[in-house]
């Protein structure tokens, strides 16, 4: 992944501030894959 790239992608996320889903938006912006990124979202890697 090329800096610039990344840049812009947390450049998008910082002037469309989103409380809730920052985080989210952060990680699929350094390149994790979306699938976990939803397993996150839905609690699939919470422990009982």
């Amino acid at each position: 992944m090329k800096i610039e790239e990344l840049e812009e992608k947390i450049q998008s996320l910082v002037t469309k501030p989103d409380r809730v889903n920052f985080i989210y938006g952060l990680l699929l912006a350094y390149g994790q894959p979306k699938a976990s990124i939803t397993r996150l979202q839905k609690g699939d890697y919470n422990l009982e």
